[in-house]
């Protein structure tokens, strides 16, 4: 291996980089195994050289930040989608008990098939 490994692992940190902060997450969930391929070639290869050492380091702090900023906004998401989901069963519940009013607008043909 060659210094091409370290530019193979660069150019795929870059490229999920970008995925993560479009918050495409599924494209950036699909680049898991050639980040792991990447990062395997590395250990064959020489060590980098400095400047390109501290180039990496950059991307794999910036991977960090945005992969947990994602996670952080699909959690908020989710969140969101369960307290909607909650608050729509809980505004249909009264209505499907056996003796509740009907609610405001309730077709009348539903009302009379009881």
């Amino acid at each position: 291996m060659t210094a091409d490994a370290w530019d193979r692992l660069a150019h795929v940190l870059a490229q999920e980089n970008d995925a993560l902060a479009r918050l495409d997450l599924e494209r950036a969930a699909a680049m898991l195994a050639a980040k792991e391929a990447a990062l395997a070639a590395t250990t064959a290869a020489p060590p980098p050289d400095a400047p390109r050492l501290a180039a990496l380091a950059e991307l794999a702090r910036d991977n960090q930040r945005l992969l947990e900023h994602g996670i952080a906004t699909q959690a908020r998401v989710l969140a969101l989608v369960a307290e909607a989901a909650r608050d729509a069963m809980a505004r249909e519940a009264p209505a499907a008990c056996y003796g509740a009013a009907p609610r405001p607008g309730t077709p009348v043909a539903l009302l009379r098939t009881a």
